[in-house]
C-alpha cells in the first residue's frame, strides 16, 4: 500500500450532487463550493478559482497542523465568510505558541487576503516553510523558480525590545542588541520596534535577497527614534546609508526608494533631515503663486549652504583640512580598515596527503551517498582550513576582483571575521582567485575532487565516518549552532590524519566535481536550470545537526547551481 495511489476528499463531489450540507455550503443555493474554514476571500465572491485559492487554503490547513485549530471560526457561515474577507489572519504567537519568525512570515504570507500578495506558487511556499525549519539549507527536490529570502539584522538600543515584522512578534532581541531574522521574502516589509518606556520606532525596509542590517535607537519620552539601514547595493556589493527618522521612513517610502536607485558612490550615502514631514510650514494651494519668490529665494540659499557644505565635506574627507584621511574611520560608523587587512601576504598552508584506494559512499547512507564503491585518487596537496576572508581580501586588492562578498561592510571584511572561512562565493569567483594565487605562487591551485575531499575527511582506506574517528565529537566541528554565523577556520575542529581541519561544518565546502551520482546509485538529481551546471558540495555548515535523518558526516553531498553564492558555503583549494 506504500506504493498505492490514494484518491482523498470527495466534498465537492458530494456537494454538486446534493448528498452533503451541513459545514459545507450547498452549491444548488448559492453557487458556492468549498468548506467554509478553507475558503479564500476571492471564492466567497464567487470569482473564478485559481490556484492562488489553494496557497490559502493551504495555509490555513498549515496554521491548523501548528495551533490545533483554523485561523478564523464564527457561529454561522456569513459570520466566517465576513472574518475570511475583512479580519486579519492571527498570529501564531496569538495562541500562545512560539515559533520560528520565518514560520510565522510564511504562514502570514499564505494568508493575505490579497491573491497577487500571497505566496506565488505551491512550491515558494514549501520552500518558504523548508528555509523556516531549516534556514540556509539547500534543497535539492524542488524545481521551480521561488523569490530569494533575506536575513535581517536588527540591532536595538536598548538591548531586549520586542521587534514586530509586518504587525507580526518575532522576538526579542538579546541582551548585545542583536536579532538575526533570516528567510524574509523578497520584497517591502514594515519593522516595528517596542520597549516599555520609550516611544515605538518604526520604518520600512526592502529585502532583495541580499543581507540586510538595521540600527534602531529608540528615544524616551516624546523624542523619535532614528534609524540607519545598511542595504547590499549590486553588483559589487558596496554599501548605502540611509539615515531617516521613523515618521520619515513611514510617510516617504519614496525617499528611501531614490537613494537605492542611485548608483553606488565612493562613500555611504546618508540623508538626515533634521524636521519631520509634518513639522514643515503647511502651504495653502490659494497661496502658491504669492509665495512664489519666497520659496525661490529660500531654494537658492538652501542650494548655497548644500553646495558649500559639500565642499567643505569633501576637503575633510580628503584630508585637505583637519579629519580623518581617505581610508580612515568616519563619523557614518564605518569600520577602518583593520590591522590584518593590511598585513603581509598570506601564505598557503599545505598539508600534504598521500594517494590511495578507498570505498566512496556507503550503502547505508542517503540516495545520493550510495552505494559504497572502489575509487583511487593520487597524491595532493590540501589548504588546511578553508580559504579565510583576509586572504581572498588580498586577492581583491592584487586584482581589483568584484563582486565584493554580501556580508563585507564598504568593500572589505569586518575585523572580527578576517579569520573566518570567505563566503558568497561561487565557481566563477573560485577560479578568479585560483588563477591568482596560482600565479602567486607558481604551482596550479584548483578546487580538490569529490573523491579527493572525502579520501581526506575519511582518513583515506579507514573509511572513518567523520575526520577524526567514527564517533562524533561536539568539540571537534562547528554544527548545531542556533545561526548560520560561522567561527574562525580551526577554532573549533579536530584535524584528519594528516592535519586538515574543518573539514565537516563551520560552512559547506565546493568541489570541482559536477554533480552526478554514483554508478548504481537509485538517488536523483536536481536537473540543471538554464542548462546551468551543478556541483557538489560537502562538510555541513554551522546550522546543520550532527544527529537525525539530515546528520551532517564525511559521505554528505548535495549539488547546487555553479552560480550560486551563500552564506554558508565556501571553500579550499589543492595542487599536486
Amino acid at each position: 500500500m506504500s506504493q498505492a495511489v490514494k484518491i482523498l476528499d470527495f466534498g465537492l463531489a458530494k456537494i454538486k450532487s446534493g448528498e452533503l450540507l451541513g459545514s459545507f455550503i450547498e452549491a444548488q443555493t448559492t453557487g458556492l463550493m468549498g468548506s467554509p474554514y478553507y475558503m479564500a476571500p476571492e471564492q466567497w465572491a464567487d470569482d473564478e478559482p485559481t490556484p492562488s485559492a489553494d496557497i490559502y487554503s493551504l495555509g490555513v490547513m498549515f496554521y491548523q497542523m501548528v495551533a490545533g485549530d483554523v485561523p478564523f471560526k464564527g457561529s454561522s457561515i456569513p459570520a466566517i465568510m465576513k472574518k475570511h474577507i475583512s479580519d486579519p489572519a492571527p498570529t501564531l504567537a496569538q495562541g500562545g505558541l512560539n515559533v520560528a519568525p520565518a514560520l510565522e512570515l510564511a504562514v502570514a504570507h499564505s494568508l493575505n487576503k490579497k491573491p497577487e500578495d500571497r505566496t506565488p506558487t505551491v512550491e515558494a511556499f514549501v520552500e518558504e516553510l523548508t528555509f523556516a525549519i531549516h534556514p540556509g539549507g539547500f534543497t535539492h527536490s524542488l524545481g521551480a523558480r521561488t523569490l530569494p529570502v533575506s536575513s535581517l539584522t536588527v540591532r536595538t538600543r536598548p538591548a531586549q525590545s520586542q521587534v514586530y515584522v509586518d504587525n507580526i512578534p518575532v522576538g526579542r532581541t538579546h541582551e548585545s542588541g542583536d536579532l538575526l531574522l533570516e528567510g524574509l521574502q523578497s520584497g517591502n516589509h514594515h519593522l516595528r520596534v517596542t520597549h516599555d518606556g520609550f516611544q515605538d520606532w518604526q520604518s520600512d525596509v526592502i529585502c532583495d535577497g541580499r543581507p540586510v542590517e538595521i540600527v534602531a535607537e529608540l528615544q524616551g519620552g516624546s523624542g523619535e527614534g532614528h534609524a540607519t539601514v545598511i542595504l547590499d547595493r549590486p553588483p559589487a556589493g558596496q554599501k548605502t546609508l540611509v539615515s531617516l527618522t521613523p515618521e520619515q521612513a513611514s510617510t516617504h517610502p519614496d525617499m528611501a526608494q531614490t537613494v537605492l536607485d542611485r548608483p553606488p558612490s565612493r562613500f555611504p550615502v546618508t540623508i538626515d533631515q533634521s524636521q519631520p514631514p509634518q513639522s514643515q510650514p503647511y502651504l495653502d494651494p490659494t497661496q502658491k503663486k504669492s509665495s512664489k519668490g519666497l520659496l525661490l529665494g529660500i531654494t537658492g540659499a538652501l542650494a548655497v549652504l548644500v553646495i558649500g557644505a559639500a565642499a567643505v565635506v569633501a576637503a575633510y574627507m580628503l584630508g585637505f583640512i583637519g579629519g580623518p584621511k581617505p581610508g580612515s574611520a568616519n563619523t557614518t560608523g564605518t569600520p577602518a580598515p583593520s590591522p590584518a587587512a593590511t598585513a603581509a601576504p598570506i601564505s598557503a598552508e599545505l598539508v600534504a596527503i598521500p594517494g590511495g584506494a578507498f570505498k566512496m559512499g556507503r550503502d547505508d547512507g542517503r540516495p545520493n551517498e550510495q552505494p559504497a564503491h572502489a575509487v583511487s585518487v593520487g597524491a595532493f596537496k590540501m589548504d588546511r582550513t578553508e580559504v579565510t576572508n583576509a586572504e581572498y581580501y588580498q586577492f581583491i586588492k592584487d586584482t581589483g576582483y568584484r563582486p565584493f562578498p554580501l556580508d563585507w561592510v564598504n568593500d572589505q571584511p569586518l575585523a572580527a571575521a578576517m579569520k573566518m572561512p570567505v563566503r558568497f562565493v561561487d565557481i566563477d569567483d573560485i577560479s578568479a582567485f585560483a588563477a591568482w594565487r596560482s600565479k602567486r605562487d607558481r604551482v596550479t591551485y584548483r578546487l580538490p575532487t569529490e573523491a579527493e575531499w572525502e579520501f581526506a575527511a575519511r582518513n583515506g582506506a579507514k573509511d572513518n565516518v567523520y575526520p577524526w574517528g567514527d564517533t562524533y565529537d561536539p568539540k571537534c566541528a562547528v554544527l548545531d549552532r542556533e545561526s548560520t554565523e560561522p567561527e574562525a577556520v580551526g577554532s573549533h575542529s579536530c584535524p584528519d590524519d594528516w592535519g586538515v581541519v574543518d573539514l565537516i561544518g563551520n560552512v559547506f565546502e565546493w568541489t570541482g566535481s559536477p554533480a552526478a551520482l554514483y554508478p548504481g546509485s537509485k538517488g536523483s538529481m536536481v536537473a540543471p536550470k538554464d542548462k546551468e551546471p551543478r556541483y557538489m558540495i560537502r562538510g555541513g555548515a554551522a546550522y546543520y545537526k550532527s544527529e537525525g535523518p539530515a546528520a551532517v558526516n564525511s559521505v554528505l553531498r548535495a549539488d547546487v547551481p555553479a552560480s550560486k553564492r551563500d552564506k554558508e558555503l565556501g571553500f579550499r583549494l589543492v595542487t599536486l
